[in-house]
């Protein structure tokens, strides 16, 4: 029996591929997908020794998978790869990140998860679809929780505040929490579709039923649906806020219009009155 280990983590808001690829020499275009792969010879390089059945699988949208790793090579990889992209956000790190394990058998048949009763035969996709359904499932977590958070903000302040009669209390914290959402929707964009894409490389029929299998198994596609439901629901608030906002701001324009209009002809009756008293005329005589 052989057990295979996979550690997903968020590690960035977002990873830069091309210099991986061109430090390892990968042989790739540069239009390709939104992944590398490092395999046993990249690997060696960082670790400075022979691994074997180990691979690590870096996404764009800054989550990493290793594969066969132990915790201490975790750390050992992340410290060599900073020097190539930049520090990592160990904020992200220790908090968003999952495992997985794929037993497989004496036969090289295997479960996909722990409690599944269906046995495939393992293939070198496997490891590759898992890696991409954790590094999914990792993302998907991180930003559930950010358009959560930025949800309770905008109900708290956009449909609390105008309930007990006072609309945007305080400007400077609707702008803030708007600019929160508008910055949080211009990051997650592509995100977003990278998620929705199955980013599996083999399309064979076992292939996609696996992929499809561990997508149920960790609720992607339901949290997807949740998580737009969401993203649409910010995005509502935003727009009816904004409108009665932009509405608010007409009205004390036409107010202050009135207002000045108003005052041509009080000036006049003003003036007709000092006339008529001759007060003007003294008016001159002192400051003239």
């Amino acid at each position: 029996m052989e057990t295979m280990l996979f550690r997903g983590y968020k590690i960035a808001p977002r990873l830069s591929l091309k210099q991986i690829v061109a430090f390892f020499k990968l042989q790739k275009p540069l239009s390709w997908q939104d992944y590398v792969v490092l395999e046993e010879s990249h690997i060696d390089t960082v670790l400075k020794y022979k691994s074997t059945g180990k691979k690590v699988y870096l996404f764009q949208f800054g989550c990493v998978c290793f594969v066969n790793f132990e915790q201490q090579e975790v750390f050992s990889f992340l410290e060599y790869i900073e020097s190539i992209i930049g520090v990592f956000d160990y904020n992200l790190f220790s908090k968003y990140n999952e495992d997985h394990i794929v037993k497989i058998d004496d036969n090289g048949m295997c479960k996909v998860w722990r409690t599944s009763e269906t046995l495939y035969p393992y293939k070198d996709y496997i490891p590759h679809i898992v890696s991409v359904i954790l590094a999914k499932s990792i993302e998907l977590y991180k930003l559930e929780l950010d358009v959560t958070g930025l949800l309770d903000k905008a109900e708290n302040f956009f449909i609390f505040y105008p309930r007990r009669g006072r609309l945007y209390a305080n400007k400077k914290r609707f702008i803030a929490i708007t600019s929160q959402i508008l910055r949080f929707e211009h990051e997650s964009i592509d995100h977003i579709r990278i998620l929705e894409r199955s980013l599996t490389g083999n399309q064979s029929i076992i292939s996609r039923e696996i992929y499809d299998y561990l997508a149920q198994f960790y609720e992607l596609n339901s949290r997807f649906d949740i998580l737009e439901n969401k993203i649409n629901n910010l995005r509502s608030i935003i727009k009816t806020c904004s409108t009665l906002s932009y509405r608010r701001s007409q009205v004390r324009l036409l107010k202050l219009e009135v207002f000045l209009l108003a005052l041509f002809p009080l000036f006049h009756i003003a003036h007709s009155i000092l006339d008529a008293y001759h007060i003007t005329s003294v008016f001159k005589l002192l400051f003239g």
